[in-house]
């Protein structure tokens, strides 16, 4: 209701005449109920305007968020904050008409204006053009203008702003009119978000690369990606191209080619020069290193960096929080429904049993071996439903600790290792999985996780959901919460290649027993 009575009030407002002071207690009341958030200055805290505020006050306020405030068309007090330096107007209904450009030509202080989300260049407004006030806002340092509608007519030259540091035009239709925003005379830019754009040629020449820091391309068209020098870049995006995978120029894989890169990602099959790809490796795995001598720090490990379950011997390692691109997309070798869309999924850092929980393992905490094939204690347990997985694992935490099964996106992230590999370790399935033999015995993953890929199918803590990937929260998925299957991954020695894909996807009754099925521990 208030903002409601916020946006009837505006049009009552008494206009400004000599001698008048510039804002009114009327403007005070109708913003503190509108719950305008202000700043005095950066070390003052961010509040609702105080509905006590003086008038004269408010002509110290250097930030004004009016985010997600219902607004349809600018107040006409806006322009009378001729001392801010940040302006929050995102996520409202505002178009690029001449009251904005009017408030915002009268801030010549701003360091941070944020217009996203807002259909500045839609309908009517498809003509406007924010160019007008770029002359003015030569001390802006950071500009969003994401998900506003805006091709680069309505951008116009971008060049009057020499001082941005940080730019996000995604979610827009540039296409390949980059050129037009001459993007190339910002050389103090450091971060450059063009995603989602409908770009389809590399706009290399286009961007200001001399002290570019982060280069955002995701979500567009691109394919061939040409040598552009990037010496100061730490992270370039290039996932998700409706034309994926892309190619990297051979020369990105020269000694000084990139050489500050830090993080680079692209679409699974994607073409990296060698070089390049082996020391984007070598800083995942230092970053993992890191990661884990500070887990290491809490719960101490060994010198592999594993810590011991004392009951039954058992070995885990650290895995690292992070993002990874779920499943697999239409044309990708090996595609099935069920592993579709590919969805960003993020989980936080766990522990991971290093192998499949083996037959002297379940022998030391249920007293028997259910498995098919006993051939000794090291090999995995087998014939095993995900109830008996269940039964086992009560018994454990009764005595030494909260172990559970992954869940399926848990599994797929450590199956992959922030690597693009088809199989848990890479692309060749033999170096990777077991059709026929012993659990350990082949090459770990970049996690040192073993036996992923074949030996044994693996229970996931989840519910099998045959379309769930498409309602799947981005953030920790804990799969449906119901059905009549549960999740199976990994495939075993019996099985086929394709089911060792590190995205294929099964499920069975949860009293399933068969030869074939173990699990791991989370």
């Amino acid at each position: 209701m208030k903002k409601i009575i916020f946006s009837l009030c505006l049009c009552l407002l008494p206009s400004l005449s000599v001698g008048q002071e510039l804002f009114t207690v009327d403007d005070i009341r109708i913003m503190h109920e509108a719950g305008v958030k202000i700043q005095f200055d950066a070390n003052s805290p961010l509040q609702v305007l105080p509905a006590d505020t003086a008038p004269g006050d408010l002509l110290k306020v250097e930030l004004l968020n009016f985010s997600d405030a219902s607004l349809r068309r600018i107040p006409p007090w806006l322009k009378r904050f001729t001392n801010l330096r940040r302006l929050d107007l995102s996520k409202n209904g505002l178009d690029a008409d001449s009251d904005l450009l009017e408030a915002l030509q009268a801030m010549p202080k701003l360091d941070v204006l944020n217009l996203s989300d807002n259909p500045l260049f839609e309908g009517e407004a498809a003509a406007q053009s924010l160019a007008p006030v770029w002359q003015t806002l030569s001390n802006l340092g950071e500009l969003y203008l994401s998900g506003t509608q805006g091709a680069a007519k309505n951008f116009g030259s971008l060049a009057p702003l020499t001082s941005l540091r940080i730019l996000d035009l995604s979610k827009n239709r540039i296409g390949n009119e980059v050129s037009a925003l001459e993007l190339n005379k910002l050389a103090g830019l450091e971060e450059l978000n063009l995603s989602d754009n409908g770009i389809s040629t590399f706009p290399g020449t286009e961007l200001p690369v001399r002290n570019l820091r982060l280069l955002d391309l995701s979500l567009n068209n691109l394919r061939e990606i040409p040598y552009v020098e990037m010496n100061d870049l730490l992270i370039w995006h290039l996932q998700n191209q409706k034309n994926n995978p892309v190619r990297l120029d051979d020369d990105y894989g020269d000694t000084f080619a990139l050489k500050e890169i830090k993080k680079l990602s692209c679409d699974r099959g994607s073409y990296l020069p060698d070089r390049l790809k082996k020391h984007l490796e070598s800083l995942a795995q230092e970053r993992l290193r890191e990661q884990r001598r500070e887990a290491c720090a809490q719960r101490g490990c060994d010198d592999d960096g594993a810590i011991t379950d004392a009951a039954t011997g058992m070995k885990f390692v650290y895995i690292p929080a992070g993002c990874f691109e779920m499943g697999s997309a239409d044309g990708e070798e090996g595609h099935e429904n069920d592993e579709g869309p590919v969805h960003e999924v993020c989980v936080d850092g766990f522990w991971m049993s290093k192998y499949e929980v083996t037959q002297g393992q379940w022998q030391k905490i249920m007293g028997g071996n259910p498995a098919n094939f006993q051939k000794g204690e090291n090999y995995p347990v087998e014939q095993v439903s995900w109830d008996d997985a269940q039964g086992f694992i009560k018994k454990l935490n009764s005595g030494t600790g909260k172990y559970r099964l992954p869940t399926e996106a848990e599994w797929e992230y450590a199956c992959r290792a922030n690597g693009s590999g088809k199989y848990c370790g890479g692309d060749e399935l033999d170096a990777a999985a077991w059709h026929d033999g012993n659990s350990g015995g082949k090459a770990a993953n970049a996690f040192g996780l073993h036996d992923m890929s074949g030996n044994v199918w693996e229970w996931c803590a989840d519910w099998y959901g045959e379309k769930y990937y498409a309602s799947s929260p981005k953030d920790n998925p804990q799969g449906p919460d119901s059905g009549v299957h549960r999740v199976l991954r990994g495939g075993g020695f019996f099985g086929s290649s394709q089911n060792c894909r590190a995205v294929d996807r099964f499920g069975d009754s949860p009293e399933f027993r068969v030869g074939l099925i173990g699990f791991p521990l989370q």
